[in-house]
């Protein structure tokens, strides 16, 4: 009974996402040159504004991230010195404040090669290029600074928490530093970090088969050539076999 109602389900989420996506595309259709300019003067407006867009984005992350680090560096100072509940409740709230600062970096990370790209996608002319060199020369300095600081606050909370927990081993500048850090952690560290990705591998499955959908509707109204379907094709396709390849390794491991 359970397995028909599973398949019951799954049947009216198929027949609810192709009602959607007819409905959706019935509408970029019709509204086909509406949807189509306003597409594209979004996308002149992003490209124009990427570099403040950049700085924006530059502003609220650094203040977030450097103001969890000072709260997980008081919070450190009165673990390492006391001692009973409180040091361990002390102990908790600043490794929760370096692990907000690391997300803060990272986002501002992914952040800055996004808006980097699009700002770089509105000088694809000679004209363009010409016309903008100095916007172009600003946006690549404000790029190169925001890597390399994103690189040297992700090394500075690194260091940070090994104090919590000097058995930490890894750099940020060593290409392994993922494998040793992962390889320091103990058992229910490493449990959390599988369950962790387990769900974002979930969600950037959601997350690649909605943007499929957006982009095949664009496609109906504009002529976005073969290019961005390939991107993510690739992308899902790394996606999955590295799944499938670090599945059958580590189950090897485990008989081994």
């Amino acid at each position: 009974m359970k397995k028909h109602k599973v398949g019951i389900r799954f049947a009216l989420a198929l027949l609810g996402g192709l009602l959607v996506g007819g409905v959706l595309g019935f509408g970029a259709a019709v509204g086909r040159d509406a949807l189509g300019a306003g597409f594209i003067a979004a996308q002149r407006f992003l490209q124009q504004n990427a570099l403040w867009a950049l700085l924006l984005c530059a502003l609220a992350a650094l203040s977030v991230a450097w103001a969890q680090y000072a709260a997980g560096r008081r919070h450190a100072a009165a673990a390492l010195a006391g001692d009973g509940e409180e040091n361990e409740a002390a102990f908790e709230r600043a490794d929760r404040c370096y692990a907000a600062a690391m997300s803060a970096v990272g986002i501002l990370n992914v952040a800055s090669f996004t808006l980097y790209g699009v700002g770089m996608s509105g000088f694809s002319s000679v004209v363009a290029l010409e016309q903008g060199a100095g916007r172009l020369l600003a946006l690549t300095a404000v790029f190169m600074a925001l890597v390399f600081g994103c690189i040297y606050l992700q090394s500075r909370f690194v260091r940070a928490t090994k104090e919590l927990y000097p058995e930490k081993r890894g750099s940020v500048l060593d290409s392994r530093f993922q494998k040793q850090w992962y390889d320091s952690c103990d058992e229910a560290e490493q449990r959390q970090v599988g369950e962790a990705s387990y769900r974002a591998l979930q969600a950037e499955g959601r997350a690649i088969l909605l943007l499929f959908v957006v982009l095949m509707i664009l496609g109906l109204v504009l002529d976005l050539g073969m290019t961005p379907v390939l991107v993510l094709g690739t992308l899902w396709m790394v996606q999955a076999v590295s799944y499938q390849r670090a599945a059958r390794q580590t189950g090897q491991d485990k008989r081994g």
